[in-house]
């Protein structure tokens, strides 16, 4: 019983989660993500890539961010669909962890 509870949990979870990235996609980056965008597309153009991903942002360095804008940059045109869909695997795999 209990397992057949956790597994309707977790499916309610997944579906909840694809609305939520059903709703939060859109055809134009969001105005923050410009800067960050042209970053990543000037980086690759001079090769200085892993200076952009380790570069400092306010007090933090955001690597796996940086990375995750630039393949959505390259592979998506920047609509957040990569940036979405791993916070939307982030989420389970956070109570997995738990």
């Amino acid at each position: 019983m209990a397992a057949r509870v956790l597994r309707l949990a977790a499916g309610l979870q997944w579906g909840v989660a694809l609305l939520v990235f059903a709703a939060a996609l859109t055809p134009y980056p969001a105005w923050d993500m410009f800067s960050w965008i042209a970053a990543w597309f000037a980086a690759r153009r001079d090769g200085a890539w892993l200076a952009y991903l380790w570069a400092p942002h306010n007090e933090h360095r955001l690597p796996l961010i940086r990375l995750l804008v630039g393949a959505d940059a390259t592979w998506c045109g920047g609509r957040g669909i990569v940036l979405i869909g791993a916070a939307a695997l982030a989420v389970p795999a956070m109570a997995w962890m738990a």
